[in-house]
């Protein structure tokens, strides 16, 4: 607020507050803390979505992975998902839901989290959750790409000239 504050009262671009306040408020909402309560047994568990790794559904109970420990819900995997940002976790298959942050490697058939779990990608929601990586890793992450090797048609026609 400070930073949109300072920018008025120099007096510069009018127009571009509307810039300053978007970034302020994106700002904000990066760094707030999201919490869900669950239901457990009698109790009602509550959990910073930071916190989670990944969710899975075994049987008739949904496990909740946290750096802490293991919470264990009756909630369906699908109900857990419903109270979660979209945008930071993903449904990547009927019985697994998986925090972005949490993600080492991501490839076509399964994620491997940083603390080794592999956690499998259906074909019925790879495409939600290959969009919604790479949404998160738009805005959240630098890729590194490896340059092109150039073909081998282009090295032959190279190499006539």
């Amino acid at each position: 607020m400070q930073k949109i504050l300072a920018f008025c009262k120099e007096g510069k671009d009018p127009e571009g507050i509307e810039h300053k306040v978007e970034e302020y408020l994106k700002e904000l909402q990066e760094n707030e803390k999201w919490f869900i309560i669950l239901p457990c047994r009698k109790n009602e568990i509550v959990l910073e979505e930071g916190e989670i790794s990944f969710i899975e559904r075994d049987k008739r109970v949904t496990r909740i992975h946290t750096e802490q420990g293991d919470v264990i819900t009756t909630m369906k995997v699908s109900e857990v998902y419903t109270h979660l940002d979209h945008t930071r976790f993903v449904l990547c298959h009927n019985s697994f839901i998986v925090n972005m942050e949490k993600i080492r490697i991501f490839n076509r058939s399964e994620i491997t989290l940083r603390s080794g779990e592999v956690i499998p990608i259906s074909r019925s929601h790879w495409k939600n959750t290959k969009e919604t990586f790479d949404n998160w890793a738009g805005r959240y992450m630098k890729r590194f790409r490896q340059a092109k090797k150039p073909s081998e048609e282009e090295q032959t026609g190279s190499e006539e000239e």
